[in-house]
């Protein structure tokens, strides 16, 4: 029974995982913009259960 819950939960975290990836390597695709030297990504809690990921463009 133990294994069978394991097992959903890291389906559920591996669904959550490729969604992520899909949309960090669509953002990452596009032209960097003029004057950004690094990202960096912010993850934080965003209320209600749910969490933020922000992918932001540094300069130097």
């Amino acid at each position: 029974m133990l294994y069978l819950l394991y097992d959903a939960v890291q389906r559920h975290l591996d669904l959550k995982y490729g969604r992520f990836a899909h949309w960090l390597d669509r953002e990452l695709r596009q032209t960097i913009p003029d004057g950004v030297v690094a990202y960096c990504i912010n993850i934080y809690d965003g209320g209600n259960g749910r969490w933020s990921i922000e992918l932001v463009g540094c300069a130097s």
